[in-house]
Formats: C-alpha cells, structure tokens, sequence
C-alpha cells in the first residue's frame, strides 16, 4: 500500500468481480471458501446477468481509496434470502470485503450493466478500513448500506 498522499490515484472505480472475472488470483478466493469452479458460472455477457436483471445489477462502482486493491469488487453471493431481495439469512453476518466511496457528499456513483449510472448516498460514513482486512459494518446504517450493495450484485 501507498502511503505518500503526493501519489496521485490512478482510479477510483472498481469492477464488481463476479462479471466476468477471471478470479486467477493465485489462492485469495480460497481465503474467503471459494473455489474457481465457483466462478464458472458468472455472467460473461449482458444476456447471462439474470438475478438481478442487467437495470439492477452494478458494474463498476466508486471505491473508497485506502480499500483499493485489486481491481475487483468481493461479496459473498449468498448472504441474502433471495437475489435482490435485502434480507439477510439467518445467522449470516456479512462484511466489507471492500469498501464503497463516500467523497462525494457522503455517496459514490454506480454504473449499471444495462448503462444507466446512479448516484447513492450512503446513510454511513465509509472512513474506517484497515487495508487487507474485512470488516464488520459499524452500525445499523452501515450494515443497511452493505445489504443495499448485495442487493445490485448477480447471483448463480
């Protein structure tokens, strides 16, 4: 990680990482229980992105800059009853695998698979990430916040 602040970012946005990603990451998936057959089934083309439809589901979004890694946007698929639908299971505690931007009156742009972009206000700050770890929503807004990005994710 850099921490010169003099060093100008090279870009803010991030791909989300189960359309169509490679995922050759030498073993990282494997850190969070996943395999690369579980990748074999992301969408490579818009017609594949079913759950949710292309208008609901987010390509690129604006990263927080000190959550910035590897181009990629990480969540677990499964964490909601239902695609779309942003209701946790039950016992599931999701976390940050990364961390959305807020630099923009509290909110990030979204760019969706059909082509429309949306700007989000988030209803927590996103300040507090330790580089390389997951973390805990720290708040009922926060988590709000998380369950919303799972809910613009596609499922298998």
């Amino acid at each position: 990680m850099i921490s010169n602040n003099s060093v100008r970012r090279t870009r803010s946005y991030t791909l989300n990482g189960w359309i169509n990603s490679s995922q050759d990451d030498q073993g990282v998936a494997q850190n969070y229980g996943y395999t690369l057959d579980d990748f074999s089934e992301m969408p490579h083309k818009i017609w594949q992105i079913v759950r949710p439809s292309p208008v609901g589901t987010f390509v690129f979004i604006d990263e927080q800059e000190k959550s910035i890694d590897d181009g990629l946007w990480n969540y677990d698929y499964g964490d909601l009853i239902s695609p779309g639908v942003p209701i946790l299971k039950l016992g599931v505690s999701p976390q940050w695998l990364n961390l959305p931007a807020d630099r923009h009156n509290q909110g990030a742009n979204v760019a969706f698979a059909e082509g429309h972009v949306e700007y989000h206000r988030w209803r927590w700050p996103k300040q507090n990430w330790r580089y390389g770890v997951s973390g805990d929503p720290e708040s009922a807004a926060d988590k709000a916040d998380l369950i919303w990005t799972l809910t613009i994710c596609p499922t298998q």
